[in-house]
């Protein structure tokens, strides 16, 4: 069970980092269209997405929850939206947390579930 979450949730991190990649960042809401109107992350005119809502947006409801858990640990903050909202942030580091989070979810969640 611990593997099967372990890769699930890695899975999910990774691939919130690899749509960040390929599409555009986004603060201030979960989604924004090509103009910058906020939208959910699921609408078909998202064109970029925050780091919540680009999980939201790879993720299913089994692992979404993890997943936000792990990414609060790295992040090292309970609010993932207001780091990812900081004036100073990138959509680099943004990325580069996203695959630390994964990286980093084995070991965590390896040590806690049996």
């Amino acid at each position: 069970m611990a593997s099967f979450l372990y890769e699930e949730v890695a899975l999910v991190l990774n691939q919130a980092a690899d749509l960040l990649e390929k599409t555009d960042w986004c603060q201030g809401y979960f989604a924004r269209d090509a103009n910058g109107r906020k939208v959910l992350e699921f609408n078909s005119d998202a064109q970029a997405y925050s780091l919540t809502g680009a999980i939201l947006k790879v993720s299913h409801a089994s692992v979404r929850e993890a997943a936000l858990l792990m990414v609060c640990v790295t992040v090292r903050s309970r609010r993932i939206e207001l780091w990812n909202d900081a004036k100073e942030r990138t959509k680099e580091e943004v990325i580069t947390k996203l695959r630390e989070a994964a990286t980093a979810a084995k070991a965590y969640f390896g040590d806690r579930i049996a």
